[in-house]
């Protein structure tokens, strides 16, 4: 899980990279005694990151962006635009 604030980017990651990698699915796994028949970011990893960025959100600018440049969210010039 993944996600930010305009002052704050937090990862959060829930797996055992070194115990099979990407082919081993956590399946029939119980953490901290609640038991799941499997398990993905919805179910350890979102909760953790959104328990953490609720707890440390007033420490950091989590005020609204910043608009983009013009040049990055318009459409590119068409060819014969481009040629005038």
């Amino acid at each position: 899980m993944v996600g930010y604030t305009k002052g704050l980017a937090t990862a959060s990651f829930f797996g055992d990279p070194f115990n099979g990698g990407p082919s081993r699915l956590e399946r029939n796994v119980t953490i901290n005694g609640k038991y799941y028949s499997a398990v993905d970011g919805a179910y350890i990893a979102g909760p953790q990151w959104a328990q953490y960025m609720q707890g440390v959100v007033g420490l950091y600018d989590h005020g609204t962006f910043d608009s983009p440049p013009q040049n990055v969210v318009s459409a590119p010039a068409t060819q014969q635009a481009r040629r005038k």
